[in-house]
């Protein structure tokens, strides 16, 4: 399966259950690749969807470099939300998370997955799953793991073969932060944009290929992306 090339305007920005994201239950000015509205969406089951993550994780961590550390842990919401529909407001419209209705299923892009990435208060680096949620309703991360002095970037991975970021500050990072509730005022969320790493973009684009036969031919003009904020600054963007 094949995207047809993205068009390239320029948009207003609109405003992580841990590894795969939750599809049908199993599974300030930006300018940006916008997705060919009628692009065919993924067709990939839920083992590939969960693999692509997991290798995608693996390789995050194993290019942490002794800097950050890298957690599935990008989602996660209160009890209470389990019925709703849970989206990521992005530069080229809204990601599906995650559908408990089996409704709404118009996104024209899902997630496959996600990670948070942080810094560890005792130094750990690579991959971690030890970000414990201070409360049983999975609305923060652990104040003993983060060291929330220091910035959490989360990564989205979407069908559409972009990587999309969330930039959000050590003090306010949530596993809900970042992420919307259908039909509720969600002008609070943070916003999402399209990450500048080229590294990470192609990796990831690889993984999808070698996990479903997928080639992804989406293209991202990464010099009309003017967010004004650098990514996490710690893998190398060889051109």
């Amino acid at each position: 399966m094949k995207y047809k090339a993205a068009v390239l305007v320029p948009i207003l920005s609109l405003s992580l259950i841990s590894s795969a994201a939750v599809l049908d239950n199993d599974i300030n000015n930006v300018h940006a690749a916008v997705i060919d509205n009628v692009h065919d969406t993924l067709h990939i089951t839920s083992q590939q969807r969960q693999q692509i993550n997991d290798d995608f994780i693996n390789w995050l961590a194993a290019h942490a470099d002794n800097k950050f550390a890298v957690s599935g842990y990008y989602f996660d919401h209160a009890r209470t939300d389990n019925h709703q529909v849970w989206y990521a407001p992005t530069i080229d419209g809204d990601i599906l998370v995650k559908n408990a209705t089996h409704q709404h299923v118009n996104y024209k892009i899902k997630a496959i997955g996600g990670v948070v990435i942080y810094t560890a208060k005792d130094g750990t680096t690579g991959k971690c799953d030890d970000i414990a949620k201070d409360t049983a309703n999975g609305k923060s991360y652990s104040s003993q793991q983060i060291d929330t002095s220091k910035p959490v970037d989360k990564y989205l991975l979407a069908d559409n073969g972009i990587v999309y970021k969330c930039k959000l500050t050590g003090t306010t990072a949530a596993p809900d932060s970042g992420f919307a509730i259908k039909g509720h005022n969600n002008h609070h969320v943070a916003k999402w944009t399209i990450l500048t790493d080229k590294n990470v973009q192609k990796e990831y684009r690889h993984l999808i290929k070698k996990d479903t036969g997928n080639d992804i031919k989406t293209t991202i003009d990464y010099d009309r992306i003017t967010d004004g904020q650098p990514d996490y600054g710690v893998i190398n963007e060889a051109q």
